[in-house]
């Protein structure tokens, strides 16, 4: 494809997904009372708000600091409609961790080029898709994940493009997102290692000055780590009591609980990561980190699981980038190989990105559409079951799509009102005033953005033939 069919391909991607699965009614809303509530307290606190309350103490404000543009625009126009700015701060940091997710598959592509491999503009899309935080960036935005993919990514892009002190910055912020990503520090050794060997006096300055600064920052982050593990805890939970009680059935059902088990839910990484592990000896420096900060995200979500499932154990989506990382430069070093498995590669990822849909629309139904008895799904089996209930009842399933940020636009026409439950209440799904006529126009604008490009990419392959 040319650049101008490539960026019309996926603007008209990533319209349509939006249109489909944004679900606008729970995504620009504080849709859960502990989390989302806590997460945008933060956010409305650093624009000088009082915020409505938060019951817990232990989340962490690296999510609120990417709000705060966010948080400001939605304040303003709160402003100039005369009306509560809380419900328009949560609607624009919602609507941003969208556009967290959005921005990923930039980086992504960029990583692709950064290690001179090609590949059409789709791969980089279905590798996002094996990446579980659809969900985290369609429906559940006012929590942290979206954020967290969006800087894991960005920070190891910086790192390939030896921008340490922006390298440094993102690392501190990448785990005052989510602190199991403790590990990423591991990231920046090789390099600065490797700065302290060259022959060129500026370049040792240069690095002892990071080091220093790496280590300040390395410091700061163990000692709120012990903090939160020692003396205030982390939902409620504390690291020595959780250690001391663990148990053998907390790996397995890492690997198989069928709600989060990695081995059933995110086969690809489970792959990768166990290759890696085989392959120990011949990993490079690089790769070597990169295994130890995937590692040290799941010694967190194992040994100190708290909580946190939701198909594919949202605890370690950081470690996605570092996964990325190993699969990228090893594909690079042995490319006549990464050519003759390309095919594999891709029915793969494909078949990853296939399920991955699949659990997010599933995980977003009513209670009555959902292939269990039991919400959590403690047990340990596969999940397939899910597939013969869509087949057994396809056609509630697709009724979903009344839940989709496109049906604004059908209930607008039709004037039939989509409801929620809501702490008891039955509200407007696609909310009332105002923000009912952004939340239209907003999905109008990506309905004529997609036609446009639709037919853009139509006539550009058309013209090329």
């Amino acid at each position: 494809m040319t650049p101008r069919q490539t960026f019309t391909f996926e603007l008209m991607v990533i319209c349509l997904l939006f249109l489909l699965f944004f679900r606008t009614g729970i995504a620009l809303r504080v849709s859960g009372p502990f989390d989302e509530a806590c997460y945008l307290a933060m956010a409305e606190h650093f624009i000088g708000l009082k915020s409505l309350g938060c019951e817990g103490k232990s989340h962490f404000p690296g999510i609120a600091f990417l709000w705060i543009p966010a948080a400001i625009l939605g304040r303003g126009v709160a402003f100039l409609l005369k009306t509560s700015p809380h419900e328009w701060i949560a609607a624009f940091c919602g609507l941003s961790s969208f556009l967290f997710w959005v921005g990923t598959w930039r980086i992504i592509k960029e990583l692709f080029k950064s290690f001179k491999i090609s590949a059409p503009p789709w791969i980089p899309f279905i590798v996002l898709l094996n990446i579980p935080v659809f969900y985290y960036a369609f429906a559940r935005n006012l929590l942290a994940h979206s954020g967290e993919v969006f800087i894991a990514f960005l920070y190891l892009l910086t790192l390939i493009r030896r921008k340490l002190v922006i390298s440094i910055f993102l690392l501190l912020l990448l785990f005052l997102i989510r602190p199991n990503n403790w590990g990423a520090f591991l990231f920046m050794l090789p390099q600065i290692n490797r700065a302290f060997q060259s022959a060129d006096f500026k370049e040792r300055k240069r690095a002892l000055v990071m080091g220093t600064v790496l280590l300040l920052v390395v410091v700061l982050i163990f000692s709120i780590f012990i903090r939160f593990g020692l003396f205030t805890g982390y939902h409620g939970t504390f690291l020595i009591p959780t250690l001391l009680d663990w148990q053998p059935r907390s790996l397995i059902e890492f690997f198989f609980r069928t709600d989060h088990g990695v081995f059933w839910n995110q086969f690809v990484w489970t792959l990768v990561v166990v290759v890696s592990l085989f392959r120990f000896k011949v990993l490079s420096d690089s790769q070597v980190a990169a295994l130890f900060w995937i590692m040290g995200s799941v010694s967190s979500a194992i040994f100190w699981p708290t909580y946190g499932s939701s198909f594919g154990y949202r605890y370690i989506l950081g470690a996605y980038a570092p996964a990325l990382f190993m699969c990228l430069e090893f594909l690079s070093l042995r490319r006549p190989l990464g050519h003759q498995a390309k095919k594999l590669i891709t029915l793969a990822l494909s078949v990853g990105a296939f399920w991955s849909l699949n659990l997010y629309w599933v995980s977003t139904a009513p209670p009555p559409l959902w292939p269990w008895t039991d919400p959590f799904l403690t047990q340990l089996t596969p999940p397939y079951g899910i597939l013969s209930h869509w087949m057994n009842h396809t056609e509630s399933m697709l009724k979903m799509l009344s839940f989709s940020s496109i049906w604004q636009i059908v209930q607008w026409f039709s004037g039939k009102e989509v409801l929620l439950n809501f702490d008891g209440a039955r509200l407007p799904y696609f909310f009332e005033g105002t923000l009912n006529i952004f939340t239209l126009v907003l999905t109008f604008g990506f309905l004529i953005v997609f036609l446009f490009s639709a037919i853009s990419f139509c006539r550009l392959k058309l013209s090329k033939k």
